[in-house]
């Protein structure tokens, strides 16, 4: 359920809880250096990241799928196993998913209520866009993570992917 807020310009502390709110990823304060360091402090899975609302703001659960697909990240990566490397991808990924989102709702004129989801890659879709395979449905803290087994291979150490081993 969303509510909605008409404030003066920038006053965010007019509305309950935005004070608490994580970083915007649509802002010029969202940069590859400031992200690594949100990312190395957490120990949690990096789908549980990208939607906690105290550390990033503007992410929700559809476009959580399209970033990580974007960086062939899976779903129940833990954080805290991320290079650098995986870290700047995942950012460059947020930053070039979210452009890509807002341009093409934007450019459809539709009305604010309106979930414009026609264009994404993974979520609720059958097939891989980039190599042509199943995708994939895991639960990540009661949500359904879209993925590609074979695009965004599974990293943890003692996880069984049922999807490679045919269960």
């Amino acid at each position: 359920m969303g509510k909605a807020y008409l404030i003066a310009t920038d006053d965010w502390k007019a509305i309950p809880g935005m004070q608490t709110g994580g970083i915007d990823i649509l802002s010029p304060e969202f940069t590859r250096e400031r992200f690594v360091s949100l990312l190395k402090h957490r120990r949690d899975q990096v789908r549980v990241f990208l939607l906690d609302k105290k550390a990033l703001d503007s992410l929700g659960n559809a476009y959580a799928d399209e970033v990580l697909f974007e960086a062939g990240i899976h779903p129940k990566t833990f954080c805290r196993s991320l290079g650098r490397d995986d870290a700047v991808r995942l950012h460059d990924a947020i930053v070039a998913v979210m452009k890509a989102a807002v341009a093409e709702v934007a450019s459809r004129g539709e009305a604010i209520d309106v979930k414009v989801r026609d264009f994404l890659k993974v979520r609720r879709k059958e097939t891989c866009p980039r190599c042509g395979g199943k995708l994939r449905t895991a639960g990540v803290r009661g949500m359904d993570s879209w993925f590609c087994p074979h695009c965004q291979p599974a990293t943890r150490a003692g996880f069984i992917d049922w999807t490679r081993t045919g269960r």
